[in-house]
């Protein structure tokens, strides 16, 4: 129990930092499964490659909106419940998580293989695209029930306090990735095929690293054969934190269905595959900052279970004031370099180099603002409000960015789709402001009472 104990105990900002750190780094990873493939694909295969890559997204994102409704909503729990010292009620919590996984994952692989052609297409393919979508996706859909057990076990490990474990499971995926897309596309010339076969192959590695994590020493939890079967109330509790994060996923898996369509009417296909680059540059500056959101996650709901709401609340300010610094200094860098990061995904293209430049100029100017978003978001899930959570990202993926991306391209064009992003930024934080001002006057009020005998030092709701 010592890694999970050390949650309530050691100073906080080194807490923040070694939960932090590999959270980001295995994120960084796990994007770098699609951005390798379009780095490959960008120089060896061709524009229109790339935006088959960005139209099979969207399923990619789906695959992950279920590994948050998995993933999330169980690891909640489970660091609630080991902050309140009930390490049975977390096994429970463990063993339905992966029922869950082996049955969502074999209903991906089926649909996704059954309905590839109408999910493509609502994706935004257009018929130049269609067969290097079809001809990517088609391999991925295979790889569906790996993907999603690496990337649920990712926020079960680190639930328990285990984070560079949580780390390595998508760092060594995605380093065997990088070698794979090397080999069948440089050596073997198998094109945008290899890229989606390199890709499975890796989630294999990753998804056995993982799952070895629970039959070895450093596991508090053990996954026992017992905990593998159905009950209804377990399913609601975890539906209660998972459905949230899952519904802010769909929401932005239609989000990028709309942008692929709106970049497409208003660009052609070259917008598309300027979207792809656009959204592989913007992988690396937004996830670093969720990797440091999934790192305070557990540390929030350890110290908030276990009734340390001052420690609660300083590990938010910290996140926020990282995540700030950090978008600040990426807005600074989109700004006077754009060009150095998109010729990395392009060669020899004049027209498709200026119109992303111009994408990430207009696209990151409200990037400062989305810090106090990002942490907001993570924190309200990690003390159990995952519903005010969902309220607040979807307000900003639903209700601010959709209404701009239908009027605003009816003005400005192509412009107007990138404006939106801008937008949608600074208004999502000033939102996501007044819901982590109010959390956090709760919890000092909270910390005051528990330190005068008024409240109990513990909460027991959200556990059960």
């Amino acid at each position: 129990m010592e890694h999970t104990e050390r949650m309530g105990r050691e100073p906080v900002i080194k807490l923040m930092l070694s939960f932090a750190l590999p959270a980001m780094t295995g994120i960084l990873a796990h994007a770098l499964y699609n951005i390798v493939d379009r780095l490959f694909v960008g120089h060896w295969v061709g524009p229109s490659a790339i935006a088959g890559i960005i139209v099979a997204f969207p399923f990619m994102i789906a695959i992950s909106a279920v590994g948050n409704f998995i993933g999330v909503g169980s690891a909640t729990l489970i660091s609630l419940a080991l902050g309140n010292g009930r390490r049975g009620r977390a096994e429970r919590f463990l063993g339905f998580a992966f029922l869950m996984l082996i049955v969502a994952g074999s209903l991906l692989t089926l649909g996704g293989w059954f309905f590839l052609d109408p999910l493509l297409w609502a994706s935004g393919a257009s018929p130049t695209i269609l067969p290097y979508a079809r001809e990517y996706t088609g391999v991925i859909v295979w790889g569906s029930f790996f993907s999603l057990t690496a990337f649920t076990c990712n926020s079960l490990i680190r639930a328990e306090g285990a984070p560079y474990f949580a780390m390595m499971t998508l760092v060594l995926g995605a380093l065997t990735n990088v070698v794979l897309d090397a080999l069948f596309i440089i050596v073997w010339g198998m094109g945008i095929q290899g890229a989606a076969l390199a890709t499975v192959i890796s989630q294999m590695i990753s998804a056995a690293w993982a799952v070895s994590f629970y039959f070895r020493k450093q596991s508090t939890l053990r996954l026992r054969k017992k905990r593998l079967r159905p009950r209804w109330s377990l399913l609601r509790r975890v539906a209660s934190m998972g459905i949230p994060p899952f519904l802010m996923e769909v929401s932005f898996t239609v989000l990028m269905g709309v942008f692929n369509h709106m970049a497409r009417r208003y660009g052609g296909d070259m917008a598309l595959a300027s979207m792809g680059i656009f959204f592989s540059i913007d992988t690396l500056l937004f996830l670093p900052v969720l990797g440091v959101g999934e790192g305070i996650q557990p540390l929030v709901g350890y110290n908030y279970g276990a009734g340390y709401y001052r420690r609660t609340v300083i590990t938010a300010h910290l996140g926020t004031a990282l995540c700030t610094a950090f978008f600040t200094m990426s807005t600074l860098a989109v700004q006077f370099f754009p060009e150095i990061m998109v010729m990395a995904f392009t060669r020899g293209d004049d027209g498709l180099l200026a119109m992303t430049v111009r994408a990430m100029r207009l696209g990151y100017m409200g990037l400062p603002c989305v810090g106090i978003y990002m942490v907001a978001v993570f924190f309200l899930q990690g003390l159990g409000k995952a519903t005010t959570g969902m309220v607040l990202s979807l307000s900003r993926q639903i209700f601010i960015i959709l209404p701009l991306l239908v009027f605003l391209p009816r003005f400005w064009g192509l412009d107007g789709v990138w404006v939106a992003f801008a937008i949608s930024d600074v208004v999502g934080g000033a939102m996501a402001a007044l819901f982590y001002g109010a959390e956090c006057r709760r919890l000092r009020r909270m910390g005051e009472g528990a330190e005068n005998g008024e409240i109990p030092s513990t909460p027991q709701a959200f556990i059960g």
